[in-house]
Order: structure tokens, then sequence, then C-alpha cells
């Protein structure tokens, strides 16, 4: 675990997040493999936990209902919005391309982003 997502832990520990919805969101942020991660705005309650990452004009939000279960959200510079959900077996995967859009730009990666049964469906058909 590098020392941003140590500082992204404690910021959920600061935000009064459950340790199960910070150990699953602590998880999927691993899951992007690499060595700087921006710190994010937190915002918890009884309902959901919201952390919104911003790098220039581009937004990505997550939100963890609970464990397991949740969604995001890119905003791009023009004011474009994409979402799908988190929780299934291809989370981890949509990470690593959230965050290449995130921090290299609208260039990087894909235009979109597999999410749910197309990201299943299209490990499957490789």
């Amino acid at each position: 675990m590098n020392r941003h997502l140590v500082s992204i832990g404690v910021a959920l520990v600061d935000a009064g997040v459950r340790p199960d919805t910070i150990g699953w969101l602590i998880e999927l942020l691993g899951s992007v493999r690499r060595t700087y991660l921006p710190l994010p705005g937190i915002e918890s309650d009884a309902r959901q936990t919201v952390v919104h990452f911003r790098v220039e004009s581009r937004e990505l939000v997550l939100v963890a209902v609970r464990p397991r279960l949740g969604g995001w959200l890119r905003i791009a510079p023009d004011g474009s919005q994409d979402s799908g959900s988190l929780g299934g077996p291809a989370s981890s995967e949509v990470m690593p391309w959230l965050f290449a859009w995130l921090l290299d730009g609208p260039g990087s990666g894909p235009a979109s982003v597999p999410t749910g049964v197309d990201a299943d469906r299209q490990r499957r058909e490789k």
C-alpha cells in the first residue's frame, strides 16, 4: 500500500466511514496500481459515502452505498457525464481505466469505460 492510499484511508476514517466500506474502497483504489492518487473530497452519512476526485477540469466521483455496492460518475471538462456501477467482478478492472482518464487526460485509454455486463461480456469474448 502506497502513501497515497494510506492518506485516503486516513481521510475516510476521519470522515466517519464504516470500516468495512473503507476496506472495500481501499481495495478498489489499490487495483489502480498507480504511485500517485490525488487526495479526494469525502462526504459520508448513514446512507452513502461519496469520494470526489478532481484533476484539472476532470472529475471522478465514487459512491459507496455499502461494501460491494456503489457506482462511479465521470464529469468531463465540457460538462458531459457518464456513469456506471461498482460492486461486481469487473469493478477492479474498471478502476484503472477511470483513473487513466482522470490523471492522464481524455486522450488516454478508451473513450468509454466498460462496466457491469459489458465488461463481463468483453472479458469472455477475449
